[in-house]
Order: structure tokens, then C-alpha cells, then sequence
């Protein structure tokens, strides 16, 4: 699997998303101040590229006025076993700024020239130019500046605290509590650090552990929905349907193979 993108767009503020396959963002113009994966918050900047592995959520905030930008999509079956293990060093630091970003640039510039071509070509000669963009930034590594992440401790240890603990009772006031912070400030320091308000990303969290257990397993609906923290299965089925469209059953329903024909 592999795709590639190049956007050109005014201000605008993207929603959380999460996906089976990686992701690179290369930030050719403007400016990013808040982006969200995982656990922490990073201050993204021009000519930043940000590694993104497969299932973590992630979500960009608060882009500059105008910018351009580039993303690329693939899968480890894409790239081969031995890539995928050599590039476990830039998904860890996730952020990094090249020394020249010019040839940064050119890797990614010469992808998006191929695409556009319908030759019998273009398909390798991608993989080839994004082969090679993954080589320079692992050769090159010791060279790229690694952005540390901005958030606040106390609010990285929650998110941690939330990711790890889903499935057990959550409430602001228990983190407020837990934290030494009232709910009201606690409330807006969540928020400015990760996008999300307190309420939505725990329920972004469940829903997410509730997808993988819906892919993964065969567990009846209702114990999943216990244990992803949903004390009512009703509950979980509605909050499930308004966050991804269709309820928890149509969701494994379309996961399931189509019978061949006779």
C-alpha cells in the first residue's frame, strides 16, 4: 500500500484520525503549533518531517495562515521487513528537520512527478524515490535536528494514564484529583496540550481499543463494550455510531470476507 499527497490550502485545523498503515508529513511551508501523537504534542515547523507509525492517533492543529505540505502513506509490506526495521529509530523521535531540506524536497518532489505519469514506469520509479528518501533520513539521522515534545508533564502522564487504563472508570474529576489540579484548570490545560477536550479523548480511546477487539477477536459486542470501559452496551453502540457512522455490529459486519459465488 502506498500513497501520496500534496495539499495546498489556507488555515485550517484537522481532526484526530488513526490507520493501518504509516505516515509521513513533510511540512514544506508554514507553520504547525500543535501537533498531537500518540502521548505527546509536538511544535512542527517548515521543513519538518514527522514519522507516524501505524495506529497511533494523531492530529494537527492550528496550521499558519497558508501553507503547503506533503504526506505519504505505506504499509510495511510496501517497503519490505528490513526497511521497516531500519526506520524504527525515526518513528520513535518522530520529528526530525533536515541539515537540507533542498534534497529532502527533491525525494519527495520527484514522487509526486512520477505519479502524475501513466507509464509503465512510474509505479517503480516511486518506490525507488521513496526507497531512497527513507535512506538518506536513516543515514543522515545523527545530521536532522529532533524536536523534543511540548506538552506539559502532568498532561503527557494523564494521556499515558488514559491510554493504559481505558478500561477502567475515568473522570475529570478523578484526574483533577489525581493531578492536584482543579477540573476547570486541568480541563483547559488538557485541551491546549493535546486539541482534545477531557470527555472526547478518552471516548476516542475506547472507541479505538473497541475497533481493534471488533478486527481482532470474536468477542460478543456487549463484553467488548465492557471492556473498553462502557459500563452500557447501549451506550457504547450509540457513542460508537456517532463517531464512526455506522454501529459496532455493521462495523465488524463489513470486516468479514465476501463469500466467493457459485
Amino acid at each position: 500500500m502506498f500513497e501520496y499527497y500534496f495539499s495546498d490550502a489556507s488555515s485550517i485545523a484537522h481532526d484526530y484520525h488513526y490507520h493501518d498503515y504509516h505516515e509521513i508529513f513533510f511540512l514544506l511551508s508554514g507553520e504547525n503549533k500543535s501537533f498531537f501523537i500518540e502521548d505527546k504534542t509536538y511544535h512542527v515547523k517548515e521543513n519538518d518531517i514527522v514519522f507516524i507509525k501505524k495506529d497511533l492517533l494523531h492530529k494537527s492543529n492550528y496550521l499558519s495562515q497558508g501553507y503547503t505540505r506533503i504526506i505519504v502513506h505505506f504499509s510495511d509490506e510496501f517497503i519490505g521487513d528490513d526497511i521497516a526495521t531500519e526506520m524504527e529509530t525515526l518513528f520513535a523521535d518522530r520529528i526530525h528537520t533536515s541539515e537540507n531540506p533542498e534534497v529532502t524536497k527533491a525525494f519527495l518532489q520527484n514522487i509526486g512527478s512520477e505519479k502524475a505519469k501513466k507509464d509503465a514506469f512510474a509505479k517503480n520509479l516511486m518506490k525507488l524515490h521513496f526507497i531512497n528518501f527513507l535512506a538518506h533520513c536513516v543515514r543522515n539521522k545523527p545530521a536532522h535536528r529532533t524536536d523534543s515534545p511540548i506538552t506539559n508533564p502532568a498532561i503527557e502522564r494523564l494521556v499515558k494514564y488514559i491510554n493504559s487504563n481505558y478500561h477502567s472508570k475515568i473522570s475529570l474529576q478523578q484526574a483533577a484529583k489525581m493531578l492536584k489540579m482543579s477540573e476547570g484548570h486541568l480541563s483547559r490545560l488538557f485541551t491546549a496540550n493535546t486539541g482534545f477536550c477531557f470527555r472526547e479523548y478518552v471516548a476516542i480511546i475506547r472507541i479505538k481499543n473497541a475497533k481493534q477487539l471488533l478486527r481482532d477477536t470474536k468477542k460478543p459486542i456487549q463484553h467488548i463494550a465492557a471492556e473498553c470501559g462502557f459500563n452500557d452496551s447501549n451506550y457504547f453502540s450509540k457513542m460508537f455510531k456517532d463517531m464512526e457512522g455506522i454501529s459496532p455490529r455493521e462495523y465488524r459486519l463489513t470486516l468479514m470476507p465476501i463469500p466467493p459465488q457459485t
